[in-house]
């Protein structure tokens, strides 16, 4: 599968380090989930992710954005 095609979910995507590195190798769709805003604004400014949602691992996986 090319790594375009793939969508990743990056669980406690902190600082965005592995987003960078999967950016690196060719992965475009890249969801960022984290309990800090904080720490969903500094991904932000990377311009990685896809997508970036609020969340804390400890729910329900139910509740997955």
């Amino acid at each position: 599968m090319k790594p375009e095609n793939v969508k990743i979910i990056d669980f406690g995507c902190g600082t965005g380090l592995i987003g960078k590195n999967l950016a690196t190798m060719g992965y475009k769709n890249i969801v960022g989930l984290d309990i800090s805003p904080g720490m969903l604004e500094q991904c932000s400014n990377s311009g990685i992710y896809s997508e970036l949602n609020e969340y804390d691992i400890g729910k329900d996986a139910n509740e997955l954005p």
